[in-house]
């Protein structure tokens, strides 16, 4: 008989299904080890204040996504907090100037940085609507129309004009979706990509 083994992962390993979760966990205590606390709201996001508080005026913020951090502070706090994560994790690629990040657009002005979402809104399309306004959709025309909210819910910090016609068309995402709460999504994404109205 062969003999059985057990083995314990020491570290997970990138392409692994959790190893998005790990990174998370191994970052998240490095911040915090460093005085940063975790946003209640969207817990993607750090914050860090004077004395290790809470409250107060704000330092540095950092917004995790996957193996991406994007940093606001002076440039002081983000050599050093390069210097920090650096020494830990090793070299570290710097994205300054211009740049793409979660779907925002980042841009250098004379004061301070910019961000907007354009690129990531002109990028949406639209879903096909391949049969008649009462027709039940089909499953994979449900994960598109639920795909489609999303991006347009992920996009709506610039546009709280849309919030309401988007929460109806998240509201279709169901058993009984129909063509008709496609072309609905569509509609709102055409008026989502207005020309002349930032994001």
């Amino acid at each position: 008989k062969e003999n059985l083994y057990a083995w314990l992962l020491l570290k997970a390993l990138y392409g692994l299904n959790d190893a998005p979760k790990f990174w998370f966990a191994e970052v998240k205590k490095t911040l915090e080890s460093l005085g940063f606390f975790q946003c209640y709201m969207d817990p993607s996001i750090f914050t860090l204040r004077p004395d290790g508080k809470k409250t107060g005026p704000l330092f540095c913020l950092v917004s995790i996504h996957i193996d991406d951090l994007a940093v606001t502070a002076s440039p002081s706090c983000v050599s050093w907090l390069g210097s920090e994560l650096a020494a830990r994790y090793g070299t570290l690629k710097r994205q300054e100037k211009s740049f793409r990040h979660v779907g925002f657009n980042y841009t250098d002005c004379d004061d301070g940085r910019e961000m907007d979402l354009d690129h990531f809104v002109e990028n949406m399309e639209e879903i096909p609507v391949t049969g008649k306004p009462g027709e039940l959709a089909g499953p994979e025309a449900v994960s598109d129309l639920r795909g489609l909210n999303g991006d347009i819910s992920y996009a709506l910090n610039g546009r709280p004009d849309m919030a309401g016609r988007v929460a109806l068309s998240q509201q279709a995402v169901n058993a009984n979706t129909t063509f008709a709460d496609l072309a609905f999504a569509n509609k709102c994404l055409r008026e989502f990509q207005q020309p002349g109205i930032s994001t």
